[in-house]
């Protein structure tokens, strides 16, 4: 009934298209390779294999990370201007070439292939504010329920699918054609947009307003005292799964290979 009395109140104009939950699981596939996958999954392992010590891998990873916790300063522009599933599209399209990229470099620590990887890593967060913002305006909130729980079990695993595949071809491989293997794991998913159901584009308030908005949350949020203490724990090591992403990297000093490594990080 909750259901009628939404499609009465939009009008005979509403979409009546499928909402299709199942489709969020494999929406967020490209950001869930590149960010468990590759950048918490293998990459500290192939760091290892060029010789890249674990120090400077733990200083790589910490900065390829960073663009997960300040997405929020430019992924509201995935609001505006072309719809949301297009902007899906094109942020793993670029992630996906940008990684390429890094991979053809000599190594995977010089600073060019370090820049493109964080780029990379940019463009991926297009990828999850888009899939958030088409989970939100989900007509149903059982269709939400549903889409947020696939949402996670498909970033699960397609990460680990990531690890599994990456890590396994390795020790078969160049550099070059496991980035080019990487970057269709990143790609391909996301043409299911095109699937998706289409979202009209509202544009209640301009992209100034929306970034003033974010600006006063954040303060809201953050800087003040009652902040401090959730705001410490999320930065503690412990609680921001900081080891994850280096394990693999340890590897080879206890003489576990890349396929042992794909089964126990990847499908395990």
């Amino acid at each position: 009934m909750q259901e009628a009395a939404l499609q009465q109140a939009a009008g005979p104009n509403a979409p009546t298209t499928k909402e299709r939950p199942w489709l969020f699981g494999l929406l967020i596939a490209p950001n869930a390779v590149l960010a468990y996958g590759i950048i918490a999954g293998v990459l500290s392992y192939l760091l290892r294999r060029q010789g890249v010590g674990i120090g400077r891998s733990s200083e790589i990873i910490a900065l390829l990370i960073l663009p997960q916790s300040i997405y929020f300063l430019w992924s509201p522009i995935t609001d505006f201007w072309i719809r949301r599933r297009t902007w899906l599209i094109v942020g793993a399209i670029a992630s996906a070439l940008s990684l390429a990229a890094a991979f053809h470099s000599s190594r995977l620590d010089t600073p060019a292939a370090v820049a493109l990887m964080f780029l990379s890593a940019c463009f991926g967060q297009l990828i999850l504010s888009s899939c958030g913002g088409m989970v939100g305006t989900l007509r149903s909130e059982a269709t939400r329920r549903k889409a947020s729980s696939i949402y996670q079990a498909g970033a699960l695993a397609f990460g680990a699918l990531g690890v599994f595949a990456l890590a396994g071809l390795a020790e078969r491989m160049g550099m070059g054609p496991l980035g080019w293997i990487a970057a269709a794991l990143i790609a391909l998913p996301s043409l299911a947009a095109f699937a998706a159901p289409e979202q009209p584009r509202e544009q209640k308030q301009g992209i100034g307003e929306t970034f003033a908005g974010i600006w006063h949350e954040f303060k809201t949020t953050f800087l003040r005292w009652r902040a401090v203490p959730y705001t410490l724990t999320m930065l503690f090591p412990m609680a921001s799964g900081a080891l994850i992403g280096l394990l693999p990297g340890i590897a080879e000093d206890y003489h576990v290979s890349g396929q042992q490594m794909a089964w126990m990080n990847g499908i395990a």
